[in-house]
């Protein structure tokens, strides 16, 4: 559980205050000066306070809500927990992860960073339940996909996501400039310069740009569909059998909300206008909706390689029959045709060819 406590998570924590005997894995920072740390009696007690101590913080303006780190000092006839992070001593760190089951026997909650040695409370079984908590549009890192992995031997395992960081708001206008630059990644360097964008679902489905992400945040936001993009983590973990929880977020007022369509009107100049039509009318109102756009027919293989052969052709003014596959691997590149491009300028500037 991370230590940024937002209103989105808060009755994620009020769900976990019943009548239940639980461990947890607290994902927590290094403690920072000005954060208090004292005792908790038991472990009821230490989620009842993280309720109450939300539900006050969720009221406050968000300018004004804070984090807090809360780690019990170690004392085994209360609440035996350890913790780890950045500058722990490294002989005690690297004594107690070479033997887990040893150095956590006792333990009722273990506390320490993703960038220490991750995923090895996964293989202890003194552990009944685990409990992560991410956001959705924050791609998890190798240890960390190594640590969701291994909790398949743990029983009870629950992964709750945050749609969204309150700490970093995303704008309509911000989103789509993060669009753009995902649109040209997708796209060969050639036809990136030629500011030539593919279809739209062409850029939720490809897992290579790394700005998907946020994109594929937008939709759970605005849509709430789930089914629209494959995201190939929570689909793994569901089909190990683990609960996934998504939070809803409380919708905007609609008074205040801008269009995306009056976003992408001031926003772009680039594109055609039928592809800010895509864009702006994807107005996804269901499951169903979303599976019609899911299975609409996107640029095959074949379709690309056909605008590519349209490109060196217009480049080299040749005709179409006389593009061979040799002409193609010899002079298609993005060098070549640009040399060619700019031969060409010259020599229609009326510059003769030994200047050129």
């Amino acid at each position: 559980m991370d230590n940024d406590l937002t209103d989105l998570n808060i009755e994620w924590i009020k769900a976990l205050c019943k009548d239940r005997v639980f461990s947890i894995i607290h994902n927590t920072y290094q403690p920072q000066e000005g954060k208090t740390f004292r005792l908790a009696p038991n472990k009821e007690t230490v989620l009842a306070e993280l309720w109450d101590w939300a539900k006050q913080i969720s009221s406050l303006p968000f300018e004004n809500q804070k984090s807090a780190s809360l780690i019990c000092h170690l004392r085994k006839d209360v609440l035996w927990i350890k913790e780890y992070y950045g500058k722990s001593d490294p002989v005690e760190k690297a004594h107690d992860f070479s033997n887990v089951e040893e150095a956590w026997k006792a333990v009722d909650l273990v506390a320490y960073t993703s960038t220490l040695k991750i995923g090895v409370s996964c293989t202890n079984p003194n552990f009944e339940q685990a409990f992560c908590l991410f956001n959705s549009y924050i791609e998890t890192n190798a240890r960390t996909n190594q640590m969701l992995f291994r909790m398949r031997c743990i029983k009870d395992y629950i992964c709750h996501i945050e749609q969204r960081s309150s700490n970093v708001p995303i704008t309509e206008k911000g989103l789509f400039r993060w669009l753009l630059n995902a649109k040209r990644e997708c796209l060969p360097q050639e036809l990136q310069n030629r500011e030539i964008f593919p279809d739209i679902n062409s850029i939720i489905w490809n897992k290579k740009v790394p700005t998907i992400h946020l994109w594929v945040a937008y939709m759970l936001e605005k849509f709430r569909s789930h089914r629209l993009f494959g995201w190939r983590m929570v689909d793994f973990l569901r089909n190990a059998g683990m609960v996934i929880s998504f939070i809803e977020l409380i919708p905007k007022p609609k008074d205040n909300m801008i269009s995306l369509f009056q976003t992408v009107k001031v926003s772009s100049s680039i594109i055609k206008a039928e592809e800010i039509s895509d864009i702006s009318n994807a107005r996804i109102l269901d499951h169903e909706i979303a599976e019609v756009l899911k299975n609409k027919p996107k640029k095959t293989l074949e379709k690309m390689r056909s605008l590519d052969r349209h490109h060196i052709v217009e480049c080299y003014e040749i005709p179409p029959e006389s593009l061979t596959e040799e002409f193609i691997s010899k002079y298609g590149n993005y060098n070549h045709m640009k040399w060619s491009r700019a031969y060409r300028q010259l020599r229609d500037a009326g510059i003769n060819n030994e200047t050129a």
